[in-house]
């Protein structure tokens, strides 16, 4: 039971899609079986099976996972098109690169780096009021204070889409606080849900 309520959403109380999630399974096989025919010769012995008991009898264990496949939202087109040849020639490079070097990971990681997201708030707050403090008390702050700092950006007239731009921004800010617009999306949902289920009872009383 426990385990199933982490997949309920806080604030809406329905569950996640777990599109993340990798649902792994397993199944145990026996190695033998208890009885066994054999065709043996007139003159053949029987072969010899030494067990101590059922219960030993040796496994074989299978093991399953499946998870939804990544997917984005770009529709740009691939660069590949039909008539793309695969190049059986030797290709020659100058020098020897890592993988790291290939993909630049190094300046990947320098821009996706927390510091250089703090460094950025510290100039200069997101759209001239969405500072580091108000995002850091947004991402660990308990319910309460997520509550409360929601609804007065709700009382601001912030709307989902303006904190979802400004978060993303900058690549380094969009990975450490990419939870607090989806809690805030989340957040507004519900309100919006509360506000229609009134409107109608209002309606048919």
């Amino acid at each position: 039971m426990r385990w199933i309520l982490i997949f309920i959403d806080e604030h809406t109380f329905e569950f996640e899609g777990m599109y993340t999630m990798v649902h792994m399974d397993k199944k145990w096989f026996d190695a033998d079986v208890d009885e066994r025919p054999y065709l043996l010769l007139p003159d053949e012995e029987p072969p010899a099976r030494h067990r101590q008991s059922k219960r030993f009898v040796p496994k074989t264990m299978f093991l399953a996972a499946v998870a939804r496949p990544p997917t984005t939202g770009a529709n740009k087109r691939s660069l590949r098109t039909i008539d793309a040849k695969v190049i059986t020639k030797v290709v020659k490079v100058p020098k020897t690169i890592t993988i790291d070097e290939l993909f630049n990971i190094q300046k990947l990681d320098e821009a996706l780096d927390p510091k250089r997201a703090d460094d950025i708030l510290a100039k200069k707050p997101l759209g001239g009021w969405l500072d580091k403090n108000t995002l850091d008390e947004a991402l660990k702050g308990n319910f309460m204070q997520k509550k409360t700092m929601f609804e007065k950006w709700h009382k601001d007239k912030r709307t989902s889409r303006l904190v979802t731009r400004l978060i993303q921004s900058d690549p380094a800010i969009e990975k450490k606080y990419r939870v607090v617009y989806k809690l805030y999306a989340e957040y507004l949902k519900m309100i919006y849900r509360k506000e229609n289920m009134a409107k109608r009872l209002a309606a048919n009383n």
